[in-house]
This record gives C-alpha cells, structure tokens and sequence, in this order.
C-alpha cells in the first residue's frame, strides 16, 4: 500500500503512533515540543521511541528545534540522536509503516504548511528504510544525545540566544531603517 499524504500528516502519524506497539521512530532536523507532547501521549507505555534531528546551535537559535522536546523525548525514556546534516524526514511505526515526507516534527509541518508525503507499508521498502536508520544510527555524524549533552545544548543556548538576536538586528538595522512605503512597495510587486 502507498498513499499520498497532504493535509493529513498530523492525524496519520497520531494514529500510527497510538497503534505502535513496539516502536516510533522519528527522523526529523526540526522538531517542537507541542507535537513531541501529542505524540508521546498517544504512544503505549511498552512502545519505544528515538529522535534523530539536527541539534544544530543555529537550529535551537532560530527556534526550529525545541531544546524542550529534546528534554520531553528523553524523560520518556526515548533515545535521541543528533546528526550535523539532517536534513530528512522519515517516520517509521514498529518497522511496518513508514512515512517519508516532507513534514517536520512541527506544527508548521504536520498541520499548517503545505506538505507531501508518501505512507507506505510496502515489506521490502520497509526494510530499505530499516536499513538506512541502522546506518544513520551508527553513522560517524550522528551522536546519541544524553541528558547532560541537551542540558548544555540548552545552556549554550541560553547564553548565546540573545547575542545572535542582538547581532542580527545590528547587521540589518540600516536596512530597517532605510525602508519606505515606496521601497517596501517597490519590493513586493516583484
């Protein structure tokens, strides 16, 4: 079976978690703790979980990824993996169900913006997908996160989240402030 997700995302990978009885896996650069609490509040007790995402400090700068939910996936006893190039999207349910996709772990990607996606449940797909996790997982880019690696990520964060907003507004405050109605409407008739 192969089905087209659009506007759906969020209620399939919602049921999909529910019904895992032995395994989430989530492959995701970005990542919220909004979707991160829904999704493990659906999960059986007995059901494990991983995260790979990109834990990237200009990620957890910009907001992309939640330092929280990194927290909310390890208390749940979920295993959490940082990789420096992420950029995919695979959602795999007990190693049955997959969805790769376009869609990021966030309300952005799961409800509001506008998303494609395969579901499949194809044995041999499954496996490729399977496989590649596997490899991912022991890839030399990719670092099992522990609570003491969120807890400075999250320390780090704190310190430099202000300077990299302070030094953005710095670097474009003559382009702020050079703007006229005449410019801006320049600008967007093009």
């Amino acid at each position: 079976m192969y089905e087209l997700l659009k506007d759906n995302h969020e209620k399939v990978m919602m049921e999909l978690a529910a019904d895992a009885s032995h395994s989430i896996e989530c492959v995701s650069p970005y990542v919220k703790k909004e979707v991160t609490t829904k999704l493990l509040s659906r999960k059986k007790t007995t059901t494990s979980i991983s995260l790979i995402t990109n834990p990237s400090l200009r990620n957890l700068l910009s907001d992309s990824l939640d330092s929280e939910a990194l927290t909310s996936w390890l208390a749940a006893s979920g295993h959490v993996y940082g990789h420096a190039s992420l950029h995919a999207k695979i959602y795999l349910f007990d190693r049955q169900m997959g969805i790769i996709t376009s869609a990021n772990l966030t309300n952005g990607g799961l409800r509001n913006n506008l998303e494609y996606g395969i579901l499949f449940d194809n044995t041999q797909l499954v496996q490729q997908v399977s496989n590649e996790l596997d490899c991912l997982y022991q890839d030399s880019l990719t670092d099992k996160l522990t609570r003491n690696k969120v807890n400075e990520l999250v320390r780090l964060q704190q310190v430099l989240k202000q300077a990299f907003h302070q030094n953005e507004i710095k670097e474009h405050a003559a382009t702020y402030t050079s703007l006229t109605e005449e410019t801006i409407t320049k600008q967007l008739k093009g």
